[in-house]
């Protein structure tokens, strides 16, 4: 049996990751796993934010996610892609990935994003001495240079 172990967004959640390539990134996609539960009302913003700097935001509501995985019911965990409508361009460093929201209270119905143990798409630099240290999980999907 899985358990899911869900963060509860109250304000913001955040975390921070590495990029740690000597070429710049071109981000195509950013999927934060996500949990909606009652299909909570109010607006969600996902950023990237080198800094004090955000260099990506885009934000999105509980139809979008029903809208873009096509669901049709109220409850889902899923990696929700989120798509920069240029392809985001990141060079190596540290950023932090923040899910926010406004217009939202979790209460009967609420938007969480699920721990998952570390995976190549999020390395950690620490070991989790709990399932509730574990990283937020996200995927981050990249351009690739071709070869000629």
């Amino acid at each position: 049996m899985t358990t899911l172990l869900i963060e509860t967004l109250y304000d913001q959640l955040e975390q921070e990751f590495t990029l740690s390539n000597e070429e710049r990134y071109s981000i195509g996609c950013i999927s934060p796993y996500l949990y909606m539960h009652n299909a909570p009302a109010g607006t969600f913003t996902l950023s990237i934010i080198s800094g004090a700097t955000t260099v990506f935001s885009q934000s999105f509501t509980s139809n979008d996610i029903k809208t873009a995985t096509y669901l049709t019911d109220d409850y889902a965990h899923v990696f929700f892609p989120i798509v920069p409508v240029n392809p985001l361009q990141l060079d190596a460093g540290t950023y932090k990935i923040r899910l926010s929201a406004s217009g939202y209270t979790a209460t009967g119905s609420f938007m969480g994003w699920i721990r998952q143990h570390e995976y190549l798409n999020n390395i950690i630099t620490y070991t989790p001495e709990a399932d509730d240290h574990n990283p937020l999980a996200f995927r981050i999907k990249v351009y690739k240079r071709g070869t000629s």
